[in-house]
């Protein structure tokens, strides 16, 4: 991965960040996600470059504070991959993504964020800086190689910050949460 922030695409003032941050969660919490991602106790990796971007500081400090997130596209193909992941509990996840390297995501602004515009570099060309106001949704979607079930628990995380989760979809969210709110394909009957 270039060492330029996925979003903005500047290349200045960048930090790596993680995606899925396992000092968010209770240890009680991370066994259980180890053992539905097939790990041993205390063996997941989560420091592995499919688990890391490159973000300005600023985005960064947002991500983190939970202002932001990856929203997955490709939720089709994730449903796919939980299922061959549940059919055995003892093959990490990992090895159903059958050899992809990248994913589709959305740069999804959660309540509270800063309305501040992202300036992004534009056709690689530093000279050619876009715009983009919230709710962002004219940043194009985002080819990552940082694996949905990391995305998915930080999403879910951010989330259930809300004691009541009052987000409907409406003219600034719409774009984002519409298809959260259509049918989900189940995995739970498999």
């Amino acid at each position: 991965m270039s060492k330029q922030c996925v979003v903005s695409l500047a290349t200045a003032d960048i930090e790596s960040r993680h995606i899925f941050r396992p000092w968010a969660f209770d240890e009680d919490s991370l066994a259980k996600l180890e053992y539905e991602w097939g790990f041993k106790y205390r063996t997941c990796n989560h420091d592995v470059a499919t688990n890391r971007v490159y973000l300005t500081r600023e985005l960064g400090h947002l991500f983190e504070s939970g202002f932001w997130a990856f929203l997955p596209l490709e939720w089709d193909f994730f449903v796919d991959v939980l299922k061959i992941s549940r059919a055995s509990s003892s093959i990490p996840i990992e090895t159903a993504y059958k050899g992809r390297k990248t994913f589709k995501y959305r740069f999804v602004p959660m309540p509270g964020i800063l309305r501040s515009p992202i300036i992004r570099v534009e056709d690689s060309k530093p000279a050619h800086l876009q715009s983009h106001a919230f709710p962002f949704t004219s940043l194009p979607a985002l080819e990552l190689p940082i694996l949905p079930h990391f995305a998915i628990m930080d999403l879910i995380h951010k989330f259930s910050k809300y004691k009541t989760l009052d987000i409907k979809p409406s003219a600034e969210y719409g774009p984002y949460l519409n298809p959260l709110f259509l049918p989900v394909p189940s995995v739970d009957n498999v």
